[in-house]
C-alpha cells in the first residue's frame, strides 16, 4: 500500500529544536519533546547478561489518533491525496471532560497521504463517480442520473425467472 505519514513535530506541545555538539566539532540539531505532557509512555526493561551484569533500556511509546478525512484532498506530492489526519491521542474520559475550546486546541500534527492508485483501487474508482456504479444485486437498476445532485429512488425490477436446462445425455 502506497501511503506516507507526515508529522510536523514542532506543533507538539513544548517541542523545541536544540543544537547538540556531536563531539567531533560538528553540531547536529535535535528535537526535544516533553514526555509527561504529551502522553508519551516510557517503559524500562532490565536485562541480565550471562556474567550477571544488568542492562537497563528505555523504550518510548507515543499514542496518536488517526482520523479519516470526510473528503480526500489533493496533496502537495504528485499523485497523492491526504486521506487521514493525525492528532495526539486523548482518552474518551479526558476528551469528555474537556471544554469545547480545549478540544479545538488539540493540534493536528500531520496527515496520511495515499497514492491515487490505492485510493481508487488501481484505476477502479472506490467512490461513485459519474457513470460508475458498483456491482448490485440482481433486480437493482441504478437511477438514470449520476449520484451527484438530487438523490433519486432506485427502480426495482423483479428478477427474471430462470429456466432449468437439464444436462444432455
Amino acid at each position: 500500500m502506497a501511503q506516507q505519514l507526515n508529522l510536523e513535530l514542532t506543533k507538539v506541545q513544548g517541542a523545541i529544536i536544540c543544537p547538540f555538539d556531536m563531539g567531533n566539532g560538528k553540531q547536529q540539531d535535535f528535537i526535544c519533546l516533553p514526555v509527561g505532557q504529551n502522553n508519551v509512555k516510557v517503559v524500562e526493561k532490565t536485562e541480565t547478561a550471562q556474567d550477571g551484569s544488568q542492562k537497563v533500556t528505555k523504550r518510548c511509546f507515543w499514542g496518536l489518533s488517526v482520523i479519516k478525512s470526510q473528503q480526500p484532498k489533493p496533496s502537495k506530492l504528485k499523485d497523492f491525496f491526504s486521506t487521514h489526519f493525525v492528532k495526539p491521542y486523548v482518552s474518551k474520559a479526558d476528551y469528555s471532560a474537556m471544554s469545547e475550546e480545549q478540544r479545538k486546541a488539540i493540534p493536528i500534527l500531520g496527515d496520511i497521504q495515499t497514492h491515487k492508485d490505492e485510493l481508487y483501487g488501481g484505476g477502479q474508482p472506490m467512490m461513485p463517480q459519474q457513470g460508475y456504479y458498483p456491482p448490485q444485486p440482481q433486480g437493482y437498476y441504478p437511477p438514470q442520473q449520476p449520484m451527484y445532485g438530487q438523490p433519486q429512488q432506485p427502480v426495482y425490477m423483479p428478477p427474471q425467472p430462470q429456466t432449468y436446462n437439464p444436462p444432455r445425455q
